[in-house]
């Protein structure tokens, strides 16, 4: 994706959060048959930090969005730590959103 001077549009976007596992097992996220044409995937030990990444990878894309903004959209991720039985797990969370064309 072309990172642009211009703030990204983001009144649509859809959030996933896709739960722990162990990254080989993790297969993604894509755009197919979906009305979006872009997705970050974040990852860490709990649902905020997966959250967090996902965002900081929107901005070094070039989306102008706020943390707060988005955050109230999914109803606050949870700090929860990833069970010690599953420690080689993280936690994976996608944003799809739309770019201009």
């Amino acid at each position: 994706m072309p990172n642009t001077n211009e703030p990204l549009d983001l009144a649509a976007f859809q959030i996933l959060s896709h739960g722990y596992m162990i990254p080989d097992y993790f297969q993604g996220c894509g755009i197919s048959c979906t009305p979006f044409n872009a997705v970050v995937t974040g990852c860490g030990s709990s649902e905020a930090e997966a959250f967090n990444d996902a965002l900081d990878q929107m901005a070094e894309s070039g989306a102008s969005l706020s943390f707060v903004e988005v955050l109230e959209q999914t109803n606050n991720p949870s700090n929860e730590p990833i069970p010690e039985e599953y420690e080689e797990s993280l936690y994976y969370v996608s944003v799809r959103y739309n770019t201009p064309n």
